[in-house]
């Protein structure tokens, strides 16, 4: 998991592209936070896809969905409920994988237990 909260770090704006601005993150996302972040944002606010390893690029933007207070808030939020969506999904994987896991060293015990010499 994650050692510090993602946050933004920055937007900047796409010089070829005015309506494509980039969220810029403090650190990289993990593989469950690249999911996450872009499925949480493109359902609630804008388009997005990944672009880096700690960016995103939304789409169909324009300034003042970056520089409106209340809109700033917003996105935050949303990577912050998408970071916490990572993470539940990040242990929801953990714990099948150890279940099955543990699962498969069940089925060889009782697997090994058997005596198929006896009649």
């Amino acid at each position: 998991m994650a050692e510090t909260t993602l946050k933004i770090k920055k937007v900047t704006q796409d010089p070829a592209d005015r309506t494509r601005f980039v969220l810029h993150f403090n650190r990289t996302l993990t593989h469950h936070e690249r999911s996450k972040v872009v499925e949480v944002i493109s359902d609630e606010f804008l388009p997005a896809e990944v672009t880096g390893d700690a960016a995103i690029t939304l789409h169909y933007a324009s300034r003042e969905f970056f520089t409106e207070p209340l809109l700033q808030e917003r996105l935050k939020k949303l990577v912050g409920d998408a970071e916490a969506l990572a993470v539940y999904e990040l242990t929801r994987q953990l714990r099948a994988e150890g279940q099955a896991t543990a699962d498969a060293e069940e089925t060889r015990r009782q697997l090994e237990a058997i005596n198929w010499d006896s009649e």
